[in-house]
């Protein structure tokens, strides 16, 4: 390898340290807020994907190191959701940039690094995105599951009496996952005083459901015109239950068009290889044969 490409990749490692470190230093009275903040509502830190989830793995960490002082320059007003994803978006491009680079120096010559730099930090820009996605999908799918189960348990609580502030208080302690971490911070609104519809309409807001939001409605509904929560409860958990059960359904009879085109695609022409590749051969053969 070329000395002056090493000292170059040592330059740019020793740069992106500092960059880090920077970072670090500018977002620790912040992250010592949020700590402190997790330990007043008492919620276990959250995962990708969750709501307030952008720095739990290590590259993402990283890539908000890297692209935190670039954003802290913008004139633009962000909130914290926004900058961090911004943040993070920004320094994957920059670590993909100079990845793609650099690799494509080593691998295809000096002329394709611009190319490759280019296409690292596409990479890098989209990476977080469909990472965030895929999270987004999958607790969207953890809520649903655990939805009709926190239902029952909310109208075991009403039946013994309690009411729905009483009735959160004792589910929440055993449930766990994203739809207990919702739950965990409705209850911290109402224990401080916010107002119940508000709370429910955040929380149908935040998860972006439509099991969600019928559950919300349903509960201020029945607040409004005094009607048993036990009854409402048990009613949302045996319709949620039900739709499950149809996406399922939906889902089994769109298999089968789904399969065929990875069948046709990839699996048709090696069968036809392995059965036709014998008589073909024994075929060109018989040809070249002369009288």
């Amino acid at each position: 390898m070329p000395e002056p490409l090493i000292v170059a990749m040592l330059g740019v490692g020793a740069m992106l340290a500092l960059v880090a470190g920077t970072a670090e230093v500018i977002d620790g009275a912040q992250r010592a807020q949020r700590r402190r903040l997790r330990e007043f509502v008492a919620m276990p830190p959250a995962r990708d994907g969750e709501p307030g989830a952008r720095l739990s793995s290590l590259p993402s960490r990283i890539a908000f190191a890297v692209g935190r002082p670039a954003v802290g320059l913008w004139p633009f007003a962000l909130g914290p959701e926004a900058m961090h994803a911004a943040a993070v978006e920004v320094g994957a491009a920059t670590i993909g940039f100079v990845i793609g680079g650099i690799s494509a120096a080593l691998f295809a010559g000096p002329n394709l690094a611009a190319l490759g730099a280019a296409g690292g930090a596409l990479v890098g820009l989209l990476a977080p995105r469909i990472a965030w996605s895929r999270a987004r999908g999958r607790q969207r799918r953890n809520v649903i599951a655990a939805l009709p189960n926190t239902l029952d348990l909310m109208a075991l609580a009403a039946d013994a009496g309690l009411g729905f502030d009483a009735a959160l208080a004792q589910v929440v302690p055993r449930l766990d996952g994203p739809l207990a971490a919702e739950l965990r911070r409705v209850l911290v609104e109402l224990r401080i005083g916010r107002d119940r519809r508000l709370a429910l309409r955040e929380l149908a807001r935040r998860t972006a459901l439509p099991e969600t939001a019928r559950m919300t409605n349903a509960i201020i509904q029945a607040d409004a015109l005094g009607l048993p929560l036990t009854r409402t409860f048990r009613e949302l958990a045996s319709e949620i239950r039900v739709r499950r059960r149809q996406l399922a359904e939906e889902q089994a009879r769109t298999a089968p068009i789904k399969m065929l085109f990875p069948m046709v695609l990839l699996i048709f022409p090696a069968l036809f290889v392995v059965i036709l590749g014998p008589a073909v051969i024994t075929v060109v053969e018989a040809l070249h044969v002369g009288p």
